[in-house]
């Protein structure tokens, strides 16, 4: 067999009948192995194959459904964990996760006997307006193991509106109304409410449904008839209905 085999001794002598025991040692760091004894003299040979079988008293197996995630902002998306043990003992987990605060576990520790299978879902939930790559980590540590694991999320913008005033100054002594572009470049259907900051600028339409990549023309209509004369800052809102 292998080096990590030794014998308790190598020459043994037998009456007709007599029998003694010989034992065979493995090292602390001995692995799962066959190894065959054998016995011989100058009238022939015999022999008899065992193994070893070497159990984890304490050890586990970590998977995921996935690595890598694509979604977008303001979605919610799950990766289960699934945790086996695979010692001979009972034994404990625990879990964390290091990566931004919007993901979490909804389980933080696990208790699995010998053989048993635990999961856990690792959450997703990024708000409006984050986007891009992120490295999430998630550890788990036993009683006498630890193991970690690299996942990958990729967050996508699929919700925005763009606004553009043809005219971004007026000068004007009458009613004036000019062109307002409102255009849905998120990545789905979104009905868009418009306002505005003053209470004489108005709008012909107020609310507007887009297509994704849809445009829209509005006119904003600027009634300022016994309006003081001054200098006026005037601001257009579009603001999706569901939030």
């Amino acid at each position: 067999g292998s080096d990590s085999f030794t014998l308790s001794q190598d020459l043994i002598s037998l009456n007709s009948g007599e029998s003694k025991n010989v034992f065979v040692y493995t090292s602390q760091n001995a692995i799962s192995s066959p190894f065959t004894l054998s016995a011989f003299n100058q009238y022939g040979t015999n022999e008899i194959t065992s193994e070893l079988k070497v159990n984890s008293c304490y050890d586990f197996t970590l998977s995921t459904d996935k690595d890598f995630v694509n979604f977008c902002e303001h979605s919610t998306e799950n990766v289960a964990i699934t945790v086996t043990n695979a010692g001979i003992n009972q034994d404990s987990y625990n879990l964390e996760v290091n990566g931004p605060r919007w993901i979490n576990l909804d389980q933080q520790s696990l208790v699995l006997n010998p053989q048993q299978s635990g999961s856990v879902n690792l959450v997703l939930s990024p708000n409006y307006g984050i986007e891009g790559n992120f490295d999430i980590d998630l550890i788990i540590n036993s009683k006498e193991t630890s193991k970690a694991r690299e996942l990958k999320a990729q967050v996508n913008k699929c919700y925005d509106v763009f606004l553009n005033i043809q005219e971004k100054e007026i000068s004007l002594c009458n009613n004036a109304q000019t062109p307002l572009l409102v255009k849905n470049t998120g990545s789905f259907e979104k009905e868009f409410r418009l306002e505005t900051s003053e209470q004489w600028a108005l709008l012909n339409n107020y609310q507007i449904n887009l297509q994704p990549g849809e445009e829209s023309n509005v006119n904003l209509l600027l009634n300022v008839e016994g309006i003081e004369r001054n200098n006026y800052d005037v601001f257009v809102n579009a603001l999706a209905l569901d939030g």
